[in-house]
């Protein structure tokens, strides 16, 4: 579990850890645990590995939730959020349950000025600042990981970009792909990116993309991946060709 806050102040003292220690205590994971969702590579979009559609990889399977949460100055808390759902059964609704109880400790929640905002992550994978709540053994599959299919659509040069004089950028979104080969839009994260006028137009044109999906033993499965988002600035044909 990591927490941070999003509304650009700083912790005092050891209040983040508090937090996250109060959070954790009382965080009961669904029994059973049911992981469904397995880890995936970084894919491209135009070129395709040889051989993808046949070669397995041994992928564990993964788990993520992250949470928002606003309170108020007395540090009550007026909303929690699912930003990204587990898709595990039970574990959202646990992470939810865990923050709700200790919102009840009003003095964790109060923040310097008016509102404090913060995200709760939960995850299998590690993070910087991370707590450990507990340790599991994952067993690990043959997965043929997801791959794109070579029609889908490529998101448009942002106008405040080009205004700007960028020429290229690149967006990568993290996301699961279902086991219809459709990405899910409850489970994106922007990992990294250029600018907000990339990130917009990938965001327009996420739910077009369509995949291959992930495969155990010819069973289709839910796969994790990251996936780039990638801008060129098409030559003016105006121009005179260069030689």
């Amino acid at each position: 579990m990591s927490i941070r806050r999003t509304d650009g102040g700083e912790w005092m003292g050891n209040e983040q850890l508090q937090l996250l220690t109060t959070i954790a205590g009382v965080f009961a994971p669904p029994i059973p645990f049911r992981l469904n969702v397995f880890m995936g590579p970084a894919v491209t979009r135009s070129l395709r590995v040889r051989g993808a559609d046949t070669t397995s990889e041994l992928r564990a399977p993964t788990v993520t939730g992250v949470y928002r949460v606003v309170s108020d100055s007395g540090g009550t808390v007026k909303s929690i959020r699912i930003a990204r759902a587990s898709l595990m059964p039970g574990f959202d609704s646990a992470a939810v349950a865990a923050i709700e109880e200790a919102a009840t400790i009003k003095q964790l929640f109060r923040p310097e000025g008016d509102s404090l905002r913060i995200e709760v992550r939960l995850s299998s994978d590690s993070t910087t600042g991370a707590r450990r709540l507990f340790s599991a053994t994952f067993p690990r599959f043959p997965v043929i990981d997801a791959r794109p299919l070579p029609t889908n659509p490529a998101p448009a040069f942002p106008d405040s970009d080009r205004a700007a004089g960028a020429t290229s950028g690149e967006i990568v979104a993290r996301f699961v792909v279902d086991r219809t080969g459709e990405p899910i839009p409850a489970t994106i994260e922007i990992v990294r990116g250029n600018s907000l006028g990339f990130a917009r137009e990938a965001l327009a044109v996420f739910a077009a993309q369509r995949f291959v999906p992930a495969t155990i033993h010819g069973c289709a499965v839910a796969q994790r991946i990251d996936y780039p988002f990638t801008f060129v600035l098409p030559e003016d044909p105006s121009r005179p060709p260069r030689h």
